[in-house]
Order: C-alpha cells, then structure tokens, then sequence
C-alpha cells in the first residue's frame, strides 16, 4: 500500500518459454518471411477440419464450438 522501499522482495513475473531474440539474421528473415505467413493458414484450416467434423451431430457442434472460436480467434497462433 505504501509502495516499493528499498531492500523490500520483488517478484516480477516472466513468461518462461522460447524466444528468438538471439537468433541470426538469417533465421529472423525466414520466420518473418516464410515461417510467420503460414500460421494464419494453418489456423484457419485447422478451424475449417474441426468444424467439418461437427456438421450433422449437434452434441459435438456444441461441445467444439470453444475451440472453433478459440482457433479462429488466435490465428496468428497466439
């Protein structure tokens, strides 16, 4: 309540996981230019098999119906 002093705990919080930021040149441009372009594509089909599977069959309509909008909504992959 009465803010940060000094020598008091700080926890920050990170996102462990892979980065790139190290990278080299030649492999930013491929993500940028061949690896990056292909994620909106491989979303949108993935949508568009999982949404053919539900046709006709109204249980399983309802029960994919979060991950259709999940995947649709994300389809750069984030």
């Amino acid at each position: 309540m009465g803010g940060i002093k000094e020598n008091d705990f700080v926890m920050v919080m990170g996102y462990p996981g892979s980065t790139k930021r190290y990278r080299e040149s030649y492999s930013s441009s491929y993500n940028q230019d061949v690896f990056m372009p292909l994620f909106p594509i491989y979303f949108m089909r993935r949508a568009d098999g999982v949404a053919s599977r539900r046709e006709g069959n109204r249980d399983l309509q309802i029960k994919l119906q979060s991950r259709i909008f999940d995947i649709a909504k994300h389809p750069e992959g984030f």
